[in-house]
């Protein structure tokens, strides 16, 4: 039996060659990044037209499944014009969603969408069979966002909305504080799951100025993550906007643990012949319990050449992490591509991406950013999907 099943519909149309409209794993099924296209064609009118499109087409994929939209438990939206687009948005995302239960969501601003088109929307929903969504919320945290959820907690997992300084930052003077201040959201929404920091197996942190804040973020995001076990995987990127302005979001998922026991399922995998492992970050986490396995942001950091060159040595460095639990690239369900120069890069990306899956490729989601790690043009992360068998040589790690 595959693991993955991928799928498209004849209103979202037929997925490029490098690309899966959708793929259905592990319980989940992860939609890649979805424009306001028909029939081929970028729709006219505004972003509110062009974003309504977009969830659409996610909505036909989901209904291929038995699926609708109250079953989409994480969305992210990427906007290229953000301040003057984002109260259109909003009008086209809450119509797509009229349901009590919201999914969680990250809105930020890109420098570079397909075609120069100005909204893309990527989201994941939960199979009937992996639910009851449960709505979480804190008393301690403000839950007055009409168009998205704090927390989503599924069977195996629990989805975070993107998280900022808890008043926009207004009293948070710094990166450093503002960090600390969106983690403790965090901390205190995987509480009412009965979860902590520990448990997060992905994380992905949003700089508006990323060469500046770098460090400042890393101490608080450290000193937040110190709880003796492994950091979680990680990808950390540059962007240029994010909501009220302010500089830094957080945004991740965790794992849930074992029932009765309360063992913690999450699986941190490093592989030695790739090199020491920054400190803040798990290079792989395997969550068996999930069926899934999340790695962090790869780049081509120390390869000279061109973005092609980059991109191969980041895929052939995810295959390596793969092959170290018996999976290999046709295994990937999902990845995100950030691009440092989008509009220049995107060919030659494309050109060296490709032939690495070529057949049933995962969904795929990429997007133009201002920064990326040590100054480099392309980062890649991905989801994989374990295959029913699995388990072999890491059983051993499962209580960390």
């Amino acid at each position: 039996m595959p693991n993955k099943i991928s799928f498209s519909t004849s209103y979202a149309g037929q997925a490029p060659s490098f690309l899966s409209s959708a793929i259905a794993a592990s319980g989940l099924v992860f939609v890649s990044g979805s424009c306001g296209v028909e029939q081929g064609v970028f729709v006219q009118g505004d972003v509110k037209d062009r974003a309504t499109v977009a969830l659409k087409r996610i909505q036909s994929l989901l209904q291929a499944r038995g699926l609708g939209m109250e079953d989409v438990v994480s969305s992210t939206v990427y906007l290229s014009k953000y301040v003057q687009d984002y109260d259109s948005l909003n009008e086209a995302y809450l119509q797509a969603f009229p349901q009590d239960i919201k999914p969680t969501r990250t809105c930020v601003g890109a420098s570079a969408l397909p075609s120069g088109t100005d909204v893309e929307i990527t989201c994941i929903a939960v199979e009937k069979s992996h639910g009851p969504i449960q709505k979480i919320t804190s008393p301690e945290l403000p839950d007055t966002l009409p168009f998205l959820s704090p927390a989503l907690s599924i069977q195996d997992l629990v989805f975070v909305s993107g998280q900022c300084a808890e008043d926009g930052g207004s009293s948070a003077h710094t990166v450093n504080d503002r960090t600390k201040s969106a983690l403790g959201n965090v901390r205190v929404l995987l509480k009412q799951a009965g979860l902590g920091l520990e448990d997060v197996i992905s994380s992905t942190v949003y700089l508006t100025k990323y060469k500046e804040d770098f460090n400042m973020m890393n101490q608080a995001y450290i000193q937040a993550f110190t709880t003796g076990s492994p950091f979680p995987t990680r990808t950390c990127i540059g962007l240029e906007r994010l909501p009220g302005g302010t500089d830094v979001e957080i945004t991740c998922i965790a794992a849930k643990r074992n029932d009765g026991s309360g063992q913690r399922v999450r699986v941190p995998i490093n592989v030695p012949s790739l090199g020491a492992v920054p400190p803040f970050l798990s290079s792989n986490i395997l969550a068996p319990k999930a069926k899934l396995y999340y790695l962090s942001g790869t780049t081509g950091v120390g390869t000279d050449g061109t973005v092609s060159d980059r991109t191969r040595a980041a895929l052939e460095n995810i295959k390596t992490r793969l092959v170290e639990v018996g999976l290999g690239l046709s295994d990937v369900v999902s990845s995100t591509i950030y691009l440092s120069n989008y509009v220049e890069d995107f060919g030659a990306m494309n050109k060296a991406y490709t032939p690495f899956f070529p057949t049933d490729p995962p969904s795929r989601t990429c997007i133009g950013i201002k920064d990326l790690p040590q100054g480099t043009d392309v980062e890649i992360t991905c989801v994989a999907a374990l295959r029913e068998p699995h388990m072999g040589k890491t059983t051993q790690s499962a209580k960390l």
